[in-house]
């Protein structure tokens, strides 16, 4: 039975990529102990608790903001924080529905989350009047906070860590967003920049140099160069 090191699924058929995720599956002889999903997979009663839950917390959720926002528009002048409690509760329902959801691996979901979180900090700075903390230090900051998560699951994930790889590779080219920011001005500290890009560049090619010839095969297996 092979099995996907990366998204903890087994397969009864003998495939050798995960459809998931797309990572190399690898042959698991250890004797089950306990029964563990196999794909695709079947919603249980828990996963059904959860999506009830969430349908109760979307109710919820636009009730609420409907009444801050009517709170907040005969209070102040103008719409502002009924914004910003309005993108922290999409954000929680984002937060929850990637919770349930099985066919995305977990590197989709820490990406997405960090990136959804720093556009709920950057809604945050401009209906504050855009100071430019946001993009200036938060933005940088959570890609270099990505790039050491990356090195940590690689390493709980020895036997799959080349699977990382096209994620440092994409943090790279989000490195140069800072870069893009500060050339048309809206970014004013360039030098959180340079530490994120450097970061990512020393983190792929210490995984290229190190990996050796499972990590050219990766890139061949990916990107066939």
């Amino acid at each position: 039975m092979n099995k996907c090191w990366n998204c903890g699924v087994e397969f009864i058929d003998p495939t050798n990529v995960c459809p998931l995720c797309k990572c190399i599956t690898e042959r698991d002889d250890a004797e089950e102990e306990e029964f563990k999903p196999t794909y695709p997979f079947r919603p249980d009663k828990e996963i059904k608790k959860i999506q009830l839950a969430m349908s109760i917390y979307t109710l919820a959720a636009i009730i609420a903001e409907a009444i801050l926002v009517i709170i907040d528009f005969h209070v102040g002048d103008r719409i502002g924080w009924s914004i910003m409690t309005g993108a922290c509760m999409v954000y929680a329902y984002i937060t929850l529905k990637f919770s349930i959801q099985k066919h995305n691996g977990y590197q989709f979901k820490i990406l997405m989350q960090t990136l959804l979180g720093v556009a709920v900090v950057v809604l945050i700075d401009f209906l504050t009047g855009f100071s430019g903390w946001s993009v200036n230090y938060v933005l940088p900051a959570a890609f270099v906070l990505i790039d050491a998560t990356v090195i940590v699951l690689m390493i709980v994930n020895s036997r799959n860590w080349q699977s990382y790889i096209p994620m440092q590779l994409l943090l790279i080219v989000l490195c140069i967003i800072p870069y893009i920011l500060h050339h048309f001005g809206i970014s004013s500290d360039s030098i959180m920049c340079l530490i994120a890009l450097c970061v990512a560049i020393f983190v792929f090619a210490g995984s290229v140099i190190i990996g050796g010839r499972r990590a050219m095969d990766e890139l061949y297996r990916r990107f066939h160069v």
